[in-house]
């Protein structure tokens, strides 16, 4: 099944597709607003066969629900309800500075939201290979 992964941010959303048990990064969209991003999504949808999101949403350590995670699970929300594919949503802590650790140039340190997506995609296919065991 193919996945595409959401780093979601005001600014940037970045993109990663992953088959079977790999992720690799597909790009970031710049999210000028909710519309234009959401027909961006959807486009990559059909274009690519997606059959799954999953929506990295950041979590506190405390568990409390941030603004921040209540603006990124509203948008989860509403482009789910624009698609026909399920939307699931998992935790995307450390996700970007993973990211930013395994970056080695400026320019990739400073566009790390679709390699944090691939992190995202990750966490879940390893999540469901553990339950499969």
């Amino acid at each position: 099944m193919k996945l595409l992964g959401i780093d979601y941010g005001e600014k940037r959303i970045g993109l990663a597709i992953a088959e079977n048990s790999w992720a690799k990064p597909i790009g970031i969209l710049v999210n000028k607003s909710k519309k234009e991003s959401i027909n961006n999504i959807k486009n990559i949808i059909e274009r690519e066969n997606i059959k799954k999101i999953i929506f990295g949403l950041p979590e506190t350590f405390s568990g409390k629900e941030s603004e921040r995670f209540l603006k990124n699970k509203k948008f989860g929300e509403i482009l789910s309800c624009e698609i026909d594919i399920p939307v699931e949503f998992i935790s995307e802590i450390f996700t970007s500075k993973l990211a930013k650790l395994s970056a080695e140039t400026k320019l990739q340190k400073k566009n790390i939201d679709d390699r944090a997506a691939c992190y995202i995609l990750e966490n879940y296919i390893k999540k469901q290979q553990c339950k499969d065991l």
